[in-house]
């Protein structure tokens, strides 16, 4: 079923390539990144800023570098930590109900 909704939206409304410096625009702008925070991997201030508005081409090496910087912008790694913590809160609820259950009869008697 996926599929046919995938290829019914490809063919009805296709999303149109966006230019490179749309896309760093766009990462930049959900990783409340500035131009700044990219100066040390792709050069001065200038430099930057003409990438970053289109007036120079981004090269495959830049393109890499700052995705690698924007990525570890991004909170990815909280994220994943934060999934860890309710997987062992969860398991830690899910021994207790045992353990409660176990014990619970012993209480009722009194024991």
């Amino acid at each position: 079923m996926s599929v046919l909704v995938e290829r019914f939206e490809e063919e009805h409304y296709p999303i149109p390539d966006s230019p490179p410096h749309r896309i760093l625009q766009h990462l930049m702008e959900s990783r409340n990144a500035k131009q700044a925070d990219l100066v040390p991997i792709l050069g001065g201030r200038g430099r930057v800023s003409e990438l970053v508005n289109g007036k120079r081409a981004i090269s495959k090496a830049q393109a890499k570098s700052s995705g690698r910087l924007l990525s570890r912008l991004s909170g990815v790694v909280p994220v994943i930590a934060a999934i860890e913590v309710i997987k062992i809160i969860s398991s830690f609820l899910i021994i207790a109900s045992g353990v409660a259950r176990i014990i619970a009869p012993f209480f009722r008697l009194g024991v």
